[in-house]
């Protein structure tokens, strides 16, 4: 699972994705990703 998670964020920070989609969207994966980066870099410390 852990290494699925890890695929899918990778695929998702690929900006070409984004070309065609709903700029809406875009921005919600935007705020997941943040909200995941800041999980894992909390985490780490």
């Amino acid at each position: 699972m852990a290494s699925r998670s890890k695929e899918t964020y990778r695929d998702l920070k690929r900006p070409e994705q984004f070309r065609d989609c709903d700029p809406d969207l875009t921005k919600g994966v935007s705020m997941i990703i943040a909200t995941v980066s800041a999980e894992v870099s909390l985490r780490q410390e």
